[in-house]
């Protein structure tokens, strides 16, 4: 029990908090194309989008959205952990 406490608090100083700025936040939700409330096929979540938007290991990183993100189908607030669609939607 004593090391799995003492794992816990390694693991815990280990991670990093970051901070997104709003236009961060914005590339990232500009890739999502839906949400797990209106989509079927949301099955990332968000926060694995935001290690692709901004280089980070997500293994070690948690992240700091100063509003949450929007989805463009639903307009329901994403969170980090909130599963979603991505790509790059073509219009033609």
């Amino acid at each position: 029990m004593f090391q799995e406490w003492i794992r816990w608090c390694i693991d815990c100083c280990m991670s990093r908090v970051l901070a997104l700025s709003q236009s961060t936040a914005y590339r990232a939700q500009s890739l999502i194309l839906a949400c797990e409330f209106c989509s079927s096929e949301a099955e990332m979540p968000f926060d694995w989008l935001l290690d692709e938007v901004t280089g980070s290991d997500g293994s070690d990183v948690d992240y700091i959205l100063s509003e949450p993100a929007r989805c463009p189908r639903c307009r329901g607030e994403v969170t980090e952990k909130t599963l979603v669609e991505w790509g790059v939607e073509i219009h033609g």
